[in-house]
């Protein structure tokens, strides 16, 4: 990917000819050189089964590459037409409530089924044939959105499938008995095909066999994706990718392995400014080429028939704009660019209105237009710098939360606040998937990562033998693979590679439970751990009160060249912890960019290097007041989208700046 991209998606499909063509040329007005269009058109490019009609594709194309637009097109299989489940209902969803979910929204037909399969394929390879020709495509998405609006299917097609899948994962039924403990509430089976889906029960499943259920379900989702890119490699070879997000189960991981680039979609609220940032950190790093997207975000707010978003701050936009760009993503398209009359996502905010007005930010739009069209040469001629520091962001992991939800805790959730309390300590990091690569790197964090798997745990050690820090837990490494707990060690085999015995945990939260680290007494919380630490360690963290009074909770141990630092308990409150807050200055700051900067909360930034060797910051103040910054190295401003009025180390609410350092003699932070 060479180019930056400024846009907006379109709907062919919503409006007739003359007005797409002055939405097409409404766009160019505001600067934008992108669109996505296709993803939810099947019924009309396959009205009746087996007879196919693209010609709104073609019209389509054919205008917009009159008009120098490029195109990412969407293979359109969550919408599936009428006629592929009218009186066919064993190929709809039935999810683990045994409810069938029916036509008249999207993601309804189960991705499994044969018939289905059969369909998608043909459509995506028809579409890949009709599209090969149009030099204006940068980009063909897959679906929409996998998962988003459907979790877990109980269908027949999955429950075929699922006692063969368990047949290859296992071998043999004594080895699934075995490894899922199953002589607990008589729950041994007799073969593959007894093996039940985790449908409702009166009670609740066996968590080895929900985890394995999510795993077959992850790993089903992945095969399809495989066999959409070889139905359209028959034809072309426009690169491929996706539209995820945090929030749907499924491995990102490996469907991005399958695909050419990374793409995501958000839509933060402005209050949740670190929920943005946190999808930039962590899709830059889904793919090894470091090519990632922004599919869809709102001009000011999400909304449908059930929820009505709250809009954006005037000038607001304008960060999310400048700090895409300066994560290194190469495209900013907003959903959508003119706001659909129909369905059930009317309240959903556009750039124009249904009758082609100017919607609620128009003007943002308007601005953060102006301001790619100025920030496009400066980032050509830059590249997005790493930071020292990583923290795992883990699809795996999530799953474990999900098999175990309990009413405190969820992954993304407790992921999001460690995240923000990094960034509201002006630390840049990257949020990483546990396959990449560690050793770009001077510092690993691996919280709320249950089980940690043979193969993660040989890389930390790598990487700690080489010299890194790594930070493991808070609920880290305490299941198996089968999410149960370890036969032996609590932590297993990364209990006996710390060294640790008698291990214990206690869920801390709504109870006092007290521990004293760094100097300070604080109340812990969540699933809290305990133990004996290992010889020639520094014990961090003990209990000061009730069932776990004189029981260490974390400490430092130094392995080969590098050192590990074990947190089996976190503070209750990570933006107020003294505890926290010390943790980070001791082992994360000095291994943070080696500028001397201090921020104040509110201010996000990021690294560039220029092709001429200089260091850039971009920098952007994400809240509606003025903030501070202390910058030590010599420097100067080349750029702000506040010329009229600002000042030295001050950005005004919502300013956007880049600064560049005079000199590369940069002194490590301390």
């Amino acid at each position: 990917m060479k180019d930056y991209y400024y846009g907006a998606c379109l709907y062919p499909e919503h409006w007739n000819k003359e007005v797409f063509i002055r939405d097409v040329q409404h766009m160019k007005q505001l600067n934008m050189n992108v669109t996505r269009i296709g993803e939810f058109i099947w019924s009309l490019l396959e009205p009746e089964e087996g007879k196919y009609d693209f010609q709104i594709l073609i019209d389509s194309l054919n205008i917009l590459k009159e008009y120098e637009m490029n195109v990412i097109v969407g293979i359109p299989t969550p919408t599936p037409p009428r006629w592929m489940t009218y009186k066919n209902d064993d190929r709809l969803v039935k999810n683990e409530f045994n409810q069938t979910l029916i036509h008249g929204s999207r993601q309804h037909v189960c991705t499994n089924n044969a018939f289905f399969r059969k369909k998608a394929n043909q459509l995506a390879s028809k579409i890949a044939e009709v599209i090969r020709d149009y030099d204006h495509i940068i980009g063909i998405q897959l679906d929409n959105e996998f998962k988003a609006h459907t979790d877990l299917c109980i269908c027949d097609s999955c429950v075929k499938l699922w006692g063969k899948w368990l047949e290859r994962e296992y071998k043999d039924i004594e080895r699934l008995n075995d490894a899922w403990g199953t002589n607990i509430w008589s729950e041994s089976y007799r073969s593959f095909e007894e093996v039940v889906p985790p449908a409702t029960t009166p009670f609740l499943h066996n968590l080895s066999l929900k985890n394995a259920y999510r795993k077959f379900t992850e790993e089903q989702l992945v095969e399809f994706v495989g066999e959409q890119v070889e139905a359209i490699r028959e034809h072309c070879i426009f690169p491929i990718t996706h539209n995820s997000a945090l929030g749907f189960n499924i491995d990102n991981y490996r469907i991005f392995d399958q695909l050419d680039f990374a793409s995501f979609d958000t839509y933060a609220s402005s209050d949740n400014y670190s929920a943005y940032t946190l999808n930039l950190d962590f899709w830059r790093n889904m793919k090894s080429n470091g090519d990632f997207m922004l599919l869809e975000t709102s001009t000011s707010h999400g909304g449908h028939s059930n929820s009505y978003g709250i809009p954006h701050p005037e000038n607001y936009l304008q960060t999310e704009v400048f700090l895409n760009y300066a994560a290194g993503s190469r495209t900013f398209n907003y959903w959508h660019f003119r706001r659909h009359r129909n369905g059930c996502e009317q309240p959903h905010s556009a750039v124009v209105t249904p009758v082609g007005e100017p919607d609620i930010s128009y003007r943002d739009v308007k601005k953060a237009g102006s301001l790619f069209t100025e920030i496009k040469p400066l980032l050509e001629k830059s590249t997005f710098e790493r930071p020292d520091v990583a923290v795992i962001y883990s699809d795996r992991a999530k799953r474990y939360f999900l098999n175990e939800p309990s009413k405190n805790y969820d992954y993304r959730s407790e992921m999001t606040k460690l995240y923000t309390s990094l960034l509201n300590k002006g630390i840049t990091v990257d949020v990483i998937p546990e396959q990449n690569d560690f050793l770009k790197y001077n510092c690993i964090f691996v919280p709320y990562l249950h089980h940690v798997s043979e193969d993660l745990l040989e890389k930390i050690t790598h990487f700690v033998n080489q010299g890194g820090t790594c930070i493991i837990g808070p609920m880290t490494g305490d299941r198996t693979e089968e999410h149960s707990w370890p036969s032996e060690n609590g932590l297993s085999k990364l209990g006996k590679w710390l060294g640790i015995n008698n291990f214990i945990q206690t869920e801390a939260k709504g109870i006092d439970i007290y521990g004293k680290a760094f100097g300070e007494n604080e109340k812990l919380s969540g699933l809290s751990s305990f133990l004996t630490p290992p010889k020639n360690s520094n014990i961090l963290g003990v209990g000061t009160s009730g069932i776990t009074k004189n029981r260490v909770y974390s400490f430092e141990k130094s392995i080969e060249k590098g050192k590990v630092i074990y947190l089996g308990a976190v503070a209750e409150d990570l933006f107020s912890s003294i505890q926290w807050n010390r943790l980070i200055d001791t082992y994360l700051i000095k291994h943070n960019e080696q500028i001397e900067l201090e921020i104040e909360v509110g201010i996000v930034k990021y690294i560039r290097k220029t092709v001429d060797g200089k260091t850039q910051i971009w920098m952007a103040n994400m809240q509606a007041d003025r903030k501070k910054y202390n910058l030590k190295n010599s420097h100067q401003i080349i750029w702000t989208n506040h010329k009229d009025n600002f000042s030295s180390n001050e950005l005004n609410p919502f300013e956007c700046r880049i600064i560049e350092l005079d000199k590369e003699e940069i002194k490590l932070q301390t």
